[in-house]
């Protein structure tokens, strides 16, 4: 809603995905050119949004100066639950390689979070549905878990599924970000969506 300067409610879902990709293409360091190209917007409309969001989140890029001078000081990253990443180029004299580093030093703690976050929730799933013959957990795919399961228990399913995922984040966390779960049903993934 704040990247397209509407309501939360009157936001539809290309919307939601072109602001996904506007959010984690500039904290990973994607400049006008790409996202033009990803959105396939104009390289001057690409470069608007990109300081339309500085301007917004002024944090942001204090996060990722940040971010840059741990890796540099500490030589490794970490996700919040403390799952570390050594970046053995982050000294590097090979400006393309320590570039590299640095992005993968804002990347890490936030793609190993989510990562983090999404295992918690399927031993979660996983210990509460183990002895349930309605459902199957099948595969995971990003930040989607994928379930088989018997016609009649599909509503408690998702309720079941979206609470637990929802609060696979840590207490101390859970008060500053909220995690939001669609949950969608269909007889294949694609018809889920």
């Amino acid at each position: 809603s704040l990247v397209f300067h509407k309501e939360l409610s009157e936001v539809n879902s290309e919307e939601r995905r072109r602001a996904k990709i506007i959010n984690f293409g500039i904290i990973y360091g994607m400049g006008a050119q790409s996202l033009s190209k990803e959105l396939n917007i104009k390289f001057s409309e690409a470069k608007e949004f990109i300081q339309n969001y500085y301007e917004k989140f002024p944090k942001i890029i204090d996060f990722i100066e940040k971010q840059k001078a741990f890796a540099q000081k500490e030589g490794y990253v970490e996700t919040i639950f403390g799952r570390r990443l050594y970046l053995s180029n982050i000294h590097s004299s090979n400006q393309q390689f320590r570039s590299e580093a640095e992005r993968v030093a804002v990347n890490m703690p936030i793609q190993g979070t989510a990562a983090d976050i999404i295992k918690i929730a399927m031993i979660r799933l996983h210990e509460i549905f183990k002895d349930n013959d309605k459902i199957k957990m099948i595969i995971q795919v990003h930040d989607e878990l994928v379930f088989e399961v018997e016609n009649t228990y599909v509503d408690e399913a998702k309720k079941i599924i979206k609470e637990t995922m929802e609060n696979a984040l840590p207490e101390k966390y859970s008060d500053k970000v909220k995690l939001l779960v669609e949950a969608g049903v269909g007889s294949n993934w694609a018809e889920a969506h």
